[in-house]
């Protein structure tokens, strides 16, 4: 019989295999933008690293999987929602602890704008920004640029100038409860 670790590292090892891939890769590091250093973000390079780096700060164990579950609902993966109800529902003992939020209301909201903005959307938003977009393969990459650089980031007055950029729908997502102060 595997052990409680054992079986964690499975579920890991299974979740990360839903999210490999550029984009679905993207959604993992946009989604955990301020739950890990920015070097792991920017060094890392698989699904797998990103969670392992994630277990090791502690927002993850064998009793407590809410991230995944929260990543996996916000991303709307069935299969990984299926996935961590059944690592749930199969681990003796699993009683969640209940901490911190991890994944922000403002990262919940970028991350639902994002999904909304269209290719076709990325020049003139790079352009706004005095940069080039043939130097970003998509929005993803171009809003982790900008809040590398610190040009984006939950502020009311950087939200709201990003938000002016971008389509009707995504905009009013990322307006949404967040810049409505």
């Amino acid at each position: 019989m595997a052990s409680r670790e054992d079986k964690l590292s499975d579920l890991l090892h299974d979740f990360s295999k839903l999210y490999s891939g550029g984009g679905k890769y993207k959604w993992l590091k946009c989604l955990l933008f301020n739950a890990l250093s920015l070097s792991t973000l920017k060094f890392s390079t698989s699904a797998l690293e990103l969670l392992r780096n994630l277990r090791e700060g502690s927002n993850i164990s064998c009793n407590n999987v809410e991230i995944l579950l929260e990543i996996a609902n916000l991303t709307g993966l069935d299969a990984a929602i299926k996935l961590v109800e059944k690592y749930k529902q199969n681990t003796t003992g699993y009683n969640a602890i209940s901490g911190k939020r991890v994944i922000t209301l403002y990262r919940r909201k970028l991350f639902e704008c994002l999904r909304d903005v269209g290719g076709s959307e990325l020049p003139s938003i790079a352009a706004f920004y005095s940069e080039d977009s043939s130097d970003h393969k998509d929005i993803w990459d171009f809003v982790f640029f900008l809040e590398v650089d610190k040009r984006l980031d939950n502020t009311p007055e950087k939200t709201k100038r990003f938000a002016k950029l971008l389509n009707q729908t995504a905009a009013e997502k990322l307006k949404g409860k967040i810049v409505q102060r």
